[in-house]
């Protein structure tokens, strides 16, 4: 029982936190594509 209102918990959250997560979601889509773009310069190395 404790492991479900724990895991109802988390869901509530998330949800509420939904928008900030696409924000935050976005932002590390643009880091992992500057990622992408210095390691393609590393390979053509």
């Amino acid at each position: 029982m404790q492991r479900l209102l724990v895991i109802l918990l988390i869901v509530l959250i998330l949800i509420l936190l939904i928008p900030r997560y696409e924000r935050i979601g976005e932002a590390i889509l643009r880091l992992l594509k500057l990622d992408d773009s210095k390691r393609g310069k590393d390979d053509e190395q």
